[in-house]
C-alpha cells in the first residue's frame, strides 16, 4: 500500500517537474558558466587543473544542487497540497522520499552535463569507471540532504541564510570523500577505499536521518 503510495506521490512530483524546468535549466546553466570561467581562469601552464578541478566540480554541484531543491515545495506549500496530504493519512516521509528521488534525477542530469562539459574544456578523460556509482551514491545523500531543508529556505525570508549554516558542516564530510574519488576517476591518485567506505556510509546515513527530520522540519 505505501508502495502505490510513493508511486503515485512520484508520479505527481514529475508531472510537476516537467512543467516547470526553470530549476533544472538554471542548475545547468549556472553549472556550464562556472566551467567555462574556470577553464578561462585557471592558466593551465603554471597550475596543474586536475589538483584543482574535483574540488570546483563539487562546490560547483552543491551549488546547482541548492538551485535545483530550493523551491522543491513551492507548489505544495503555496496551495495548501501538503496539509492536504497530511489530511489524507499519506506520511510524511513518503513525501520527502518522492520529492529526494525526483530531486535526485535532476541533480544526475546536471553532474552528467558538467562532467562532461568538464572533460571537454580541461581535456581530461575518465581513468577508473568504476568510481561512478560511489559518486552517484554521494549525490543521494547530498540532494536528500537539501532537499529535506528546502521548506526552511522557502517559509521564510531568513531560511535561506539558515539553510546555507545548517547545509555545509553537515556536508563536508562528503564533499571530501567525493573530492578524493573524483581523483580516483580522473586518475589522479590511486583508489582510497576508506574515501570510498566513508562517502558511501555517510550518504546513506544522511539520506535516513534528512527523511525522518523532514516529518520535524515541514511541521515548523
Amino acid at each position: 500500500l505505501n508502495m502505490k503510495k510513493l508511486s503515485i506521490l512520484f508520479n505527481k512530483d514529475l508531472l510537476i517537474s516537467k512543467k516547470e524546468y526553470s530549476s533544472l535549466f538554471s542548475g545547468i546553466a549556472f553549472g556550464l558558466t562556472s566551467i567555462i570561467f574556470y577553464n578561462l581562469t585557471i592558466d593551465l601552464f603554471i597550475l596543474d587543473v586536475k589538483t584543482v578541478l574535483p574540488g570546483l566540480l563539487w562546490i560547483t554541484f552543491l551549488f546547482c544542487g541548492i538551485l535545483v531543491t530550493n523551491k522543491s515545495f513551492e507548489q505544495e506549500i503555496d496551495n495548501g497540497i501538503i496539509y492536504a496530504l497530511k489530511i489524507l493519512n499519506i506520511p510524511l516521509t513518503l513525501i520527502a522520499i518522492s520529492k529526494t528521488v525526483t530531486n535526485f534525477l535532476f541533480i544526475l542530469v546536471i553532474e552528467f552535463v558538467l562532467i562532461i562539459a568538464a572533460l571537454v574544456f580541461f581535456n581530461i578523460q575518465i581513468v577508473d569507471f568504476r568510481m561512478i556509482l560511489p559518486i552517484i551514491i554521494i549525490s543521494l545523500g547530498m540532494i536528500s540532504l537539501l532537499t529535506c531543508l528546502s521548506p526552511l529556505s522557502y517559509k521564510n525570508q531568513s531560511g535561506t541564510f539558515l539553510t546555507y549554516i545548517i547545509v555545509v558542516p553537515l556536508l563536508i564530510p562528503l564533499l571530501l570523500a567525493a573530492t578524493r574519488i573524483t581523483f580516483v576517476l580522473i586518475g589522479i591518485i590511486d583508489v582510497e577505499q576508506h574515501w570510498v567506505l566513508l562517502g558511501t556510509l555517510f550518504s546513506f546515513w544522511q539520506t535516513i536521518m534528512s527523511i525522518i527530520l523532514f516529518q520535524f522540519i515541514i511541521d515548523e
